[in-house]
């Protein structure tokens, strides 16, 4: 399934009559969503063909107030994210078909699927110019929810559909997790906006280098290193869940060239390292068990984010900071 709604040419045409972007000319269902349904739009006005994504929210999202403001502020910031399109009336979210929707800018480049180190230092340098550049509307932003009691909460959903060996790597990740934010010195951790989902498949490259950073939706308030672990697991990850030395120091080098990585960040990686593994492993079990009312866009692997978590446990690391003194 492409697209959770359906959407014709006369429906999005007619949507589109709200906006000065000219004539629809091509309209594409995008394959690769997983909570909204999304298409490549196409239309023409008197400066020629314009390349836009339109989006149908399909989820409630706590970060629909951030949305807007955010991405003013990164536009403003020099970052390259899509710019939002608004209509005549000045709205920026609008009613298509019953869904809210947007209009944003398409963004050149692809996805990466293997990446480089240059890459990964390149979505460094990005995520700690987002981290200080989000600080100007931090106001906006509620915590990020997939906490402790998250976890605890979807753990206890799946649980009885798991095997015994995923039953006990599971309980042993929580009782981890438990005892890291049962800890004063993490509570004194640099917290700010996050992106939440900095996944290859919401980044593209070109020829030239960084292109775009997409899909904001579950921005919030939260530790920035939860951003930095998140980033790493799947970036920094071979296709076994094994980290890859070379691509994680060349992100955390890129990130610390713009943001200076504490002391104490670099001692609570890893362990934020299982924590992004075992949200990401939940929240995909949670997608499968019970068997959802109204199936997302497509479902995930969850045994990715299982092998992930299972050798973040296996195998500690320590990440040395003098590692990062010739970024």
């Amino acid at each position: 399934m492409a697209v959770i709604t359906q959407l014709s040419r006369r429906e999005v045409n007619d949507w589109l009559t709200g906006f000065d972007v000219g004539q629809l000319t091509d309209l594409e269902e995008i394959s690769a969503g997983i909570e909204n349904s999304n298409f490549f739009v196409n239309t023409l006005d008197q400066s020629g063909v314009q390349r836009w994504v339109l989006t149908l929210l399909e989820q409630t999202y706590s970060s629909r107030e951030l949305m807007l403001p955010l991405n003013r502020c990164l536009l403003n910031s020099g970052l390259p994210v899509a710019a939002i399109q608004s209509n005549r009336s000045g709205e920026s979210v609008t009613q298509c078909e019953g869904k809210p929707a947007i209009l944003a800018r398409r963004l050149p480049g692809v996805h990466p699927t293997n990446p480089t180190s240059s890459q990964c230092s390149a979505i460094g340098r990005f995520l700690a110019r987002f981290h200080h550049a989000a600080t100007k509307v931090r106001s906006h932003a509620l915590l990020f929810n997939r906490d402790l009691n998250w976890l605890q909460r979807h753990a206890d959903e799946v649980r009885r559909h798991l095997p015994y060996s995923d039953q006990a790597l599971l309980r042993q990740v929580l009782a981890q997790l438990k005892s890291l934010f049962g800890r004063y010195d993490v509570t004194r951790l640099p917290t700010g906006i996050i992106h939440g989902d900095l996944f290859r498949d919401n980044v593209l490259f070109d020829e030239r280098g960084l292109s775009g950073v997409l899909d904001f939706h579950h921005a919030g308030e939260h530790y920035l290193l939860f951003d930095i672990a998140v980033a790493a697991n799947d970036w920094c990850t071979q296709t076994n869940g094994q980290l890859d030395p070379e691509r994680l120091i060349a992100l955390l080098k890129g990130y610390h060239q713009e943001r200076v990585l504490t002391t104490e960040e670099l001692w609570f990686l890893p362990l934020f390292m299982s924590y992004g593994a075992a949200v990401f492993w939940l929240s995909r079990l949670s997608a499968r068990y019970p068997p959802p009312k109204t199936l997302p866009v497509a479902l995930k692997n969850p045994e990715e984010f299982q092998a992930i978590a299972y050798e973040r446990c296996a195998h500690f690391f320590y990440f040395d900071p003098r590692l990062l003194l010739d970024a």
